[in-house]
């Protein structure tokens, strides 16, 4: 009851009369539904499904992981690799591949697949950007 939450389904459905197609972001808790992130229209490779998300509401940014390697706007991600893609420029950038990670040792073969983003405190500021908490399968 009340409060929002963010979802990617791993199938296209109706909510409320919107379609969400598989691995949209969408944001329910308001009147109607909201289609964050459009997977076909930011050019997600068919077959990939999201299977983390977080909303940056401040930044304005969607932090995801994906169920599958693939490719997109230049970077080539795994199934534990976190990207960023920024919902003002609808662009890119890598947050975290914990394969270039040394201080991780227990990656080898885990898949993210879900993600909570904290503010790191920096001095009297916060910045933000530190994975914060992960559930991995292997």
């Amino acid at each position: 009851e009340g409060g929002e939450w963010i979802l990617s389904l791993d199938r296209t459905t109706q909510i409320m009369g919107e379609t969400v197609r598989d691995s949209d972001v969408v944001r329910l808790g308001g009147a109607n539904p909201e289609v964050l992130f459009s997977a076909t229209e930011q050019g997600l490779p068919a077959g990939v499904d999201i299977d983390g998300v977080h909303f940056d509401v401040e930044a304005y940014e969607l932090f995801l992981s994906f169920d599958q390697p693939g490719r997109i706007s230049g970077i080539t991600f795994d199934d534990d690799t976190v990207l960023v893609f920024s919902l003002d420029n609808q662009s890119w950038r890598l947050h975290y591949d914990p394969s270039s990670d040394t201080s991780v040792a227990f990656w080898n073969g885990i898949d993210v697949d879900a993600i909570s983003v904290t503010p790191e405190v920096f001095g009297d500021s916060f910045e933000s950007g530190g994975v914060a908490g992960w559930s991995a399968v292997k």
